[in-house]
């Protein structure tokens, strides 16, 4: 007898079971009318899905999550002359109903938010785990499991605001940021990697990021600093250097109006435990 993967449970966050399905040729529909008794999402990686929640009909296509919460009727049909690729997840926990909470009081079951490679590298690592159930399995499943779920709301949030195409420029900007820490270039330089006009850029990197390209980078640096502090020999001036600040004096500023401390003072704390 199989055993049902359908549970609630008390801890914060439980994967259920997942997997990923390939649908061709005929017609493959599921019917729930009673729903389950856990969360169930569904993300359209190839083809389409049709989609009935809460009373109203989708077309899903490529791109699209599906969510249907614990107790809601399910009813889904993967057409056979459309070759169509999902994944879904099953999964309870307390923390659901907490991170889910807009979308479950929302009136939509349906939100398409593009292809996101990203989005299916942690649903096919989750999968892999799941299936291969080593030890701890359930926490690493359950760390994947947060991870899909911040990343869907996070992408939710930016295909609403129309930021979508605008937050991958974004994206590729912090990484080009992280990269060239070491060098002191002025935020045109990003900008103009996207392609786009130095007020534009910072008014985008401020609705996706929330603060400008200028305090993100200080931010940055400031990290990094922290780090080399803590794990190397590197003096000061060498540190201040290696996170593209070229007057120590002025570094030294900055890292203290950043965490309170001198970096002297800073490097004695973390190596004294004081």
């Amino acid at each position: 007898m199989i055993k049902s993967t359908e549970a609630i449970s008390d801890e914060y966050i439980h994967l259920n079971s997942c997997g990923s399905q390939r649908f061709s040729g005929r017609d493959v529909s599921l019917l729930r009318p009673n729903g389950r008794v856990d969360y169930h999402i569904l993300y359209i990686v190839e083809g389409e899905c049709q989609v009935t929640a809460l009373g109203k009909d989708y077309i899903a296509p490529a791109g699209s999550l599906i969510f249907f919460f614990p107790g809601e009727r399910q009813s889904y049909t993967f057409r056979g002359n459309i070759s169509s690729v999902s994944y879904y997840l099953h999964f309870s926990g307390t923390a659901p109903a907490v991170l889910l909470r807009e979308i479950k009081e929302s009136s939509d079951r349906v939100f398409h938010i593009g292809k996101s490679a990203t989005l299916e590298e942690l649903l096919h690592s989750t999968e892999e785990e799941y299936t291969l159930s080593l030890p701890h399995h359930d926490g690493v499943t359950g760390g994947y499991l947060l991870s899909i779920l911040f990343l869907c709301l996070r992408k939710i949030r930016l295909a609403e605001e129309g930021t979508a195409d605008a937050s991958g420029k974004i994206a590729e900007a912090c990484r080009r940021m992280h990269a060239t820490l070491a060098e002191e270039l002025p935020i045109a330089y990003y900008a103009d990697a996207c392609h786009l006009s130095e007020s534009r850029f910072t008014h985008l990197f401020r609705e996706v990021m929330g603060k400008s390209p200028v305090s993100y980078l200080i931010e940055a640096r400031i990290r990094r600093a922290e780090e080399l502090l803590s794990d190397s020999s590197l003096s000061v001036s060498a540190v201040a250097d290696a996170v593209g600040v070229k007057n120590p004096y002025y570094f030294s500023r900055l890292f203290k109006k950043q965490t309170g401390y001198s970096p002297v003072a800073y490097r004695k704390k973390q190596r004294t435990g004081g």
